[in-house]
């Protein structure tokens, strides 16, 4: 835990500064399937991106199993 907090912290430092750039959610939707992209780029002198992919299965059965 301690080493995720120290990665995570100085982005959340860099988004309250103001360095961060988060465009709203793209939600694509399939027949079954809901792809959610999530992007993230921080404006330091090298220039960290990210993209986050989430898939959602509303009518999978075994997500209501737990």
């Amino acid at each position: 835990m301690k080493e995720t907090l120290e990665a995570v912290e100085p982005a959340f430092r860099e988004k309250g500064f103001g360095k961060v750039q988060m465009p709203p959610k793209l939600y694509v939707f399939f027949k079954n399937i809901i792809e959610i992209l999530e992007l993230c780029y921080i404006f330091r002198e090298k220039r960290y991106r990210s993209v986050k992919i989430v898939n959602v299965h509303p009518k999978n059965p075994e997500r209501h199993l737990r």
